[in-house]
């Protein structure tokens, strides 16, 4: 166990950081759950084209949108709601690890979906945008800036003496941790 000291108490809390691995597994994990979705809907419209396979075109389309939507949003409100509660995703949660405040708390919606993920992704699309703005097009900025914030964090989640936090868990104040068993 790795006894960190609360940067915003001065109380210390015993707490084991999360694994690169184990992060990485939740990560990896989560996308197989749009994925999942992502063959639900299909599965979804094969049956419709079973059914009624004089469907018009326009209907059919409306359908795969309305489908990919719906799976999507009710996969999204899941996690949101998991992770507003447990500090876990369902990655977070099959792995074994969740998200905590520096103080040992839930960060609840705010900590874990404002600003974890919102405020996050609003801050990387407005860098961006504005470095896009100025050297190419923000959407070719978009990708770069996206991906050298993924490089970091890939590189952060190793760094043991910052406790593993990433750039999220900076904006946050937060840190993942392994469930206690």
């Amino acid at each position: 166990m790795n006894s960190k000291t609360s940067a915003l108490s001065n109380e210390a809390i015993e707490v084991e950081l999360a694994s690169p691995g184990q992060r990485l597994w939740a990560i990896l994990l989560n996308g197989l759950c749009y994925m999942l979705v992502f063959f639900l809907s299909l599965s979804f419209l094969a049956v419709v084209k079973t059914i009624s396979p004089n469907i018009s075109e326009a209907l059919f389309d409306l359908l795969v949108k309305s489908s990919l939507n719906i799976f999507s949003l009710l996969l999204g409100v899941w996690q949101i709601i998991w992770m507003s509660k447990y500090g876990q995703s369902i990655g977070k949660n099959i792995v074994g690890i969740k998200v905590i405040k520096l103080d040992g708390e839930n960060p609840g919606f705010v900590g874990t979906v404002l600003m974890r993920e919102g405020a996050y992704y609003l801050i990387l699309g407005m860098i961006a945008y504005i470095i896009g703005s100025l050297i190419s097009t923000p959407e070719t900025a978009g990708g770069t800036i996206n991906n050298l914030a993924f490089f970091a964090c890939a590189i952060m989640v190793f760094i043991k003496s910052n406790m593993r936090r990433t750039l999220q868990d900076y904006l946050a104040k937060t840190i993942v941790i392994k469930v206690p068993k």
